[in-house]
């Protein structure tokens, strides 16, 4: 999606400049088993995603063009035509929540968009799979243990208090 007539803030880059190996980077989610320590499982996934992501200027601030500590990328194909990915975060329109869906006070229904991010290994995978354009190739289709994807979501989380909506979570998985 192109940016409005007029804008002059910040405008998001796909990374699509997939790895063809992995460099050397830290992974410490690994140091722990998701099943028996989940909370300081997640807390170093996240630690490890929110390095170089985070800027003072929210606008810049998870563009992985701009990381300066790491590569991340994101999935191609989502970014074509007017539905396609917002300009400013590279946004994509995910889910339309219907009444109760998400919380049983929720009386309308909600867009809810989210964005892709992908450390060098699940990077290097996508681009296997993805490189011959427009054609799959499943054979590379098995993200290593050593890949993290995090899938930002801006959409309605129901605070009760002040009865409005709109929160980014971040959700990290991995191997």
């Amino acid at each position: 999606m192109e940016p409005i007539a007029g804008w002059n803030g910040h405008v998001f880059k796909l990374s699509q400049q997939y790895p063809s190996t992995v460099p050397n980077d830290a992974q410490p989610w690994l140091a722990f088993d998701p099943t028996r320590e989940p909370e300081r499982y997640l807390k170093a996934a996240l630690t490890y995603f929110y390095e170089g992501n985070i800027r003072s200027n929210v606008e810049e601030s998870f563009d992985p063009s701009l990381n300066k500590v790491r590569q991340w990328y994101n999935a191609p194909w989502q970014d074509y035509g007017v539905n396609g990915r917002e300009f400013i975060h590279g946004l994509t329109r995910e889910l339309e929540s219907q009444p109760g869906t998400l919380d049983p006070h929720q009386t309308k229904s909600w867009s809810t968009y989210a964005v892709g991010f992908y450390n060098a290994p699940g990077g290097m995978t996508i681009g296997k799979v993805w490189a011959n354009h427009g054609l799959f190739n499943e054979g590379y289709a098995m993200f290593p243990r050593e890949d993290q994807a995090v899938v930002g979501l801006l959409g309605p989380v129901l605070d009760p208090r002040a009865q409005r909506l709109v929160h980014l979570v971040f959700l990290a998985a991995s191997q």
